[in-house]
């Protein structure tokens, strides 16, 4: 078991630590206790029946199937809140019967495939006490009107300024619960954690992992992401991930006949030459590359052949959003904005008031703009 539940940390040699010979790069996912009993994450448990085949064999105490992923987990009581106003996909009815199947697992679908419908469409089917987990205002703000528009009648919030939980469906910012004291009792009301993009839980900040840990009274947990792993669960930074949420319970790489194909044509810029070598760090080299007016009028360009199309133009940082949104004479879209002004620009865009936006990464993902061109 010890052998099986370590692995090493992604870039564990360049560490200080590890320089200094203080540390060996392993992670534990198992922890001995004082009585000489160990545990593991709960997350890990079906990597634990292949190292312990009859575990699985005994783990019926709920009298469950053996074909699920979760079986030592009692199966999630299913009631139905209301008709469903959509025509669910097929591979959609799947994912939902998955999440009752193994009762907490990684839902991997591809961008624009409707994971969001995937997980309401659960919840429509139980009453469970929820929290839904996202990581961005304008993504906050999308998911409350879609639980709405779907059918729920109340929405608890916890984010934006909110602190109005329901203990039925709550939406919550990861950033707004992680400041909640871990011993308050608002962690000890939810049977169920959805997490949108999950994979920020092992990519990002450590209030991700903190925030799930301290929902330990919740044993249904399910994420939802298109990439849910960075090292092919090679390094402990991806088994992160499985051990606070589950293994992959469906996936679904390609869907035909419902989302665009995408078609990249990268842009080649000779910027070469004496001025440009002359720089000797990353910085300095991108506010140079950022700050060239060809390039400029290259996106111009571009933007100036889709008058009628709607536009999205994604800048990597706020600077570099902020200088091409003054070149190109457009509205642009950052997290130093006030709450007010970022959801009246998302809002006019989504309604095609505004076709052409600027935006720093705060919309790279999440944030669903069906008609977008």
């Amino acid at each position: 078991i010890e052998e099986y539940f370590t692995f090493k940390k992604e870039g564990y040699q360049y560490s200080p630590l590890f320089r200094q010979g203080l540390w060996n790069g392993n992670v534990k996912f198992y922890f001995k206790k004082d009585t000489g009993w160990v545990t593991i994450p709960t997350g890990l448990y079906f990597r634990l029946c292949q190292v312990i085949p009859s575990l699985e064999v005994n783990s019926h105490a709920f009298g469950s199937k053996a074909d699920s992923f979760y079986n030592i987990l009692p199966p999630i009581p299913q009631k139905v809140r209301f008709d469903c106003k959509l025509n669910l996909r097929d591979y959609q009815v799947e994912a939902v019967e998955s999440m009752f199947k193994h009762r907490r697992g990684i839902i991997k679908l591809p961008t624009g495939s409707g994971k969001t419908i995937v997980a309401l469409e659960f919840l429509r089917r139980t009453n469970l006490p929820t929290i839904y987990l996202v990581n961005r205002k304008d993504l906050f703000y999308q998911t409350v009107k879609k639980i709405i528009d779907f059918g729920f009648s109340k929405v608890g919030l916890v984010g934006m300024g909110y602190f109005e939980p329901t203990y039925d469906i709550d939406v919550a910012m990861f950033q707004t619960v992680s400041k909640i004291d871990f011993n308050d009792e608002f962690w000890n009301h939810y049977s169920i954690v959805i997490v949108d993009e999950c994979h920020h839980i092992n990519f990002d900040a450590k209030i991700f992992k903190e925030t799930v840990k301290a929902l330990k009274k919740a044993p249904y947990r399910f994420g939802f992401s298109a990439t849910p792993f960075r090292y092919n669960c090679k390094y402990a930074d991806d088994i992160t991930l499985i051990a606070l949420i589950g293994e992959v319970i469906y996936e679904k790489k390609e869907i035909e006949n419902f989302t665009s194909p995408v078609i990249i044509y990268p842009i080649r810029i000779n910027y070469l030459g004496k001025h440009f070598l002359s720089f000797q760090n990353y910085r300095d080299t991108l506010n140079f590359i950022i700050s060239l007016e060809p390039r400029h009028e290259i996106i111009r360009s571009l933007v100036s052949k889709h008058p009628k199309d709607k536009v999205l133009i994604i800048a990597p940082s706020l600077n570099h959003a902020v200088k091409l949104a003054d070149k190109l004479g457009l509205p642009v879209v950052h997290g130093e904005l006030s709450n007010q002004e970022r959801r009246l620009l998302y809002e006019r865009f989504k309604a095609s008031e505004i076709k052409h936006l600027v935006s720093t990464t705060v919309y790279d993902e999440g944030v669903d703009f069906p008609d977008l061109n």
